[in-house]
């Protein structure tokens, strides 16, 4: 019966001590992803989610670093009949929400209340833009297209009732 238990004894020490043994080789102990899966100790990203270092950061940071946050850029206007209007230093304000990383919204577009446009980023091309249509909350219809290039962003919006095109370029 002594040798028995001491047996049982020998067997759980060493089942504990492999057990402890593989926990302390795991390289994903510790390791905390958020937006992502630890594989081998290094973060996997999930889709709209792009690694910065050690953390799985959201794709629309490339394009608003700070929410509801104010940027100033230049805008073309050109209409139907090739009239252009240039103007710099407008400030436009940008909203971005981390668990939608594919998105962010251009807020009040035109000075216009509930008229929010939503861009999508491409899920392939992050520094591409979804071409689209969307009507605004403040009824208004717009064509919209962009992209990034280096730390510059440019929008293209065709407001389709008054056939006017804006181009808005800022940085990042």
């Amino acid at each position: 019966m002594t040798n028995q238990l001491l047996r049982t004894a020998k067997q759980a020490l060493l089942a504990f001590a492999v057990a402890t043994i593989f926990a302390a080789c795991d390289p994903c102990d510790g390791v905390v992803c958020d937006n992502g899966t630890c594989a081998n100790g290094t973060c996997v990203c999930e889709p709209g989610y792009e690694r910065i270092m050690t953390a799985c950061e959201a794709i629309n940071k490339r394009y608003v670093q700070q929410s509801d946050s104010t940027i100033t850029g230049n805008v073309l206007i050109v209409d139907a009949q090739g009239n252009s209007n240039q103007f710099s230093n407008i400030g436009y304000t940008f909203s971005r929400d981390d668990s939608k990383p594919l998105e962010f919204a251009l807020k009040r577009f035109d000075f216009i209340a509930d008229n929010d446009i939503i861009f999508q980023i491409n899920p392939q091309k992050y520094n591409v833009l979804e071409g689209g249509t969307v009507t605004t909350a403040a009824g208004r219809s717009y064509t919209y297209s962009g992209a990034k290039v280096g730390s510059q962003v440019q929008l293209r919006i065709t407001d389709d009732q008054q056939q006017k095109t804006h181009t808005i370029t800022y940085e990042v």
